[in-house]
């Protein structure tokens, strides 16, 4: 089958010229199994997230320190990327209120996020 496009009437491409032409409109797409930056973020996201849910679900009510270091432990322990210490300490601090600290909206509906154990309103940091 060729897949050549013609050319503009009054102009003699050479076949590399056509080939050129065609590939511009084929959308490109991944080979099989390979993900999109977007999917890769969405899976660590999702990740993290059961990381932080387990942990709320396990620490309430323990020592700061100790939650903070077990977080940060968990995330190498699943090879994602170390996280700064003010983010370590804002998770901790939700961990140990019993009021898991949601990633995003998307981890929210797919991961089994631990109801609140208490009632206060909720922040975005955007």
């Amino acid at each position: 089958m060729d897949e050549s496009v013609p050319s503009p009437p009054g102009i003699h491409p050479t076949h590399e010229d056509q080939t050129w032409r065609t590939e511009l409109k084929r959308p490109r797409r991944r080979p099989p199994g390979v993900m999109s930056d977007l999917d890769v973020k969405n899976a660590h996201d999702i990740v993290l997230q059961q990381i932080i849910d387990d942990l709320t679900r396990e620490h309430q009510g323990h020592e700061h320190d100790r939650v903070t270091l077990e977080l940060a432990q968990k995330i190498a322990e699943h090879q994602l990327a170390p996280k700064p210490r003010p983010w370590l300490d804002a998770v901790a601090d939700s961990v140990i209120s019993g009021n898991a600290y949601v990633l995003t909206q998307r981890t929210a509906e797919i991961c089994d996020v631990p109801p609140p154990s208490s009632r206060h309103p909720g922040r975005s940091i955007l």
